[in-house]
């Protein structure tokens, strides 16, 4: 689905009904990000998508919320990771 929806983007980069389609393929391979990119494309380029399609609306939200908590749980991970980073470099547990 991924390879036959980026070819047809390829032909036409503003087919928001592909940009939709890969959306969801991006979505099942759990590529949140890329998923949340092409609707936010689909919706720039026909503003009123969401309007028409509330399922769409509800996934497009969802997807939203899900990418935010990603990068809010991938942002503690670093933060840990470079505190522990820090403590062996002085050699003492600080916490």
């Amino acid at each position: 689905m991924i390879l036959d929806t980026s070819k047809a983007l390829e032909l036409n980069e503003n087919y928001v009904k592909v940009l939709v389609r890969r959306s969801v393929g991006f979505e099942n391979l759990d590529k949140l990000e890329e998923a949340l990119r092409d609707l936010q494309k689909a919706i720039e380029i026909d503003s009123t998508i969401l309007e028409n399609d509330k399922k769409l609306k509800r996934r497009y939200e969802k997807l939203e919320l899900e990418v935010k908590e990603r990068q809010e749980k991938l942002k503690e991970e670093t933060m840990d990771k470079l505190k522990d980073v820090g403590n062996s470099l002085l050699g003492e547990d600080l916490i």
